[in-house]
């Protein structure tokens, strides 16, 4: 099990999906003629907190949000808007049981109403209740089977639940909807790399940055996949555009020094990998810092590197055979020099 959806939502595509992402699309018939109603008889003072706690959202402002939403509801009971704003607030808070009570709130108030399914489904999926997470999406995708994000967000819990195959497909149905949605193409790229298709996991990758250039997510895996099709100065060249944007991951500084280190460019790989440990000290990093230090020749750091990679986990045998090599090595060198 990859790490929960909220995480992806968050780091990859920025936030959680919004209101506004569905414009005229986020209201079900029965909340629209209830706003409608609402509006005509409350002069406009259900659309002003609306508009009010959704800034708050907007802004991450989950407990001022809730408070809004929660004293709207005491107005407003029947408002499946209120209830889902409620839910989303608690969302962002991470209480994602007490959003799920919210939004089912909501499908029971407007139970057409799309947006308030999907969000149930992100709750459910943070829930840890994945079968009632796809349970939700597939209503919201049969109340509209050409809005893209049912099929999105089902195929992000999908992907976390390392059900890759069937992610694929719910990606390819988003971008074959909403064919200029670039955080589409990169779910679409990570869904085909974890199943080895790196030349259409390329592809898809490229699709997204030629639509939002300078996309982070697409220019990592983009990243990944020229490395694993052995196109290593490609690769490097990806990492490096998104280093630029982001200079702090660890993860980017990794791959970097591995397609340097695929180069022969082992001076250049130390430092990349220098750059990873320094942000986040990690087994695979000492471990591949070993292998540069090595082809350089210099075994002392070298060991150092692997005995690292022992502390941090001391059943990793190959960092184990490597200094066992490298003593061997510096030993045979030392006799050589006594024999001369």
């Amino acid at each position: 099990m990859r790490l929960g959806a909220i995480t992806a939502l968050i780091m990859l595509t920025g936030a959680p999906l919004s209101t506004a992402a569905y414009g005229a699309q986020s209201s079900s018939a029965k909340e629209a003629a209830y706003t409608a109603q609402l509006t005509e008889s409350a002069d406009d003072t259900y659309e002003a907190i609306v508009e009010a706690g959704q800034q708050q959202l907007d802004a991450g402002e989950y407990e001022r949000a809730l408070a809004t939403f929660e004293g709207a509801i005491a107005q407003y009971p029947d408002a499946a808007r209120l209830s889902v704003g409620k839910g989303e607030s608690l969302y962002g808070l991470g209480q994602f049981e007490a959003a799920v009570v919210a939004f089912k709130t909501a499908t029971e108030q407007s139970p057409d109403y799309l947006y308030a399914w999907v969000w149930l489904g992100n709750a459910y999926d943070d829930s840890q209740q994945l079968d009632l997470a796809l349970d939700a999406y597939s209503t919201a995708s049969r109340l509209d089977a050409t809005n893209p994000m049912p099929y999105y967000h089902r195929g992000i819990a999908l992907w976390y639940a390392d059900r890759d195959a069937e992610a694929e497909a719910d990606f390819r149905n988003t971008v074959d909807i909403a064919p200029d949605f670039p955080n589409a193409w990169m779910w679409l790229g990570r869904s085909l790399g974890e199943q080895e298709k790196y030349e259409d996991a390329l592809a898809a990758f490229d699709q997204a940055i030629a639509i939002e250039p300078g996309h982070l997510g697409a220019l990592f895996g983009q990243g990944r996949s020229l490395l694993e099709l052995g196109q290593s100065k490609a690769s490097v060249k990806a990492f490096d555009s998104y280093l630029l944007q982001d200079s702090e991951s660890a993860q980017a500084w990794f791959y970097r020094g591995n397609g340097l280190l695929a180069q022969a460019q082992s001076e250049d790989a130390l430092a990349s990998y220098e750059r990873s440990l320094a942000i986040n000290p990690n087994e695979g990093t000492f471990y591949n810092k070993g292998l540069a230090l090595t082809s350089l020749e210099r075994y002392d750091e070298a060991i150092a590197a692997f005995e690292q990679v022992i502390v941090i986990n001391p059943e990793n045998a190959d960092a184990r055979e490597q200094v066992e090599a490298l003593k061997q090595l510096k030993a045979q060198a030392k006799l050589a020099v006594a024999v001369y």
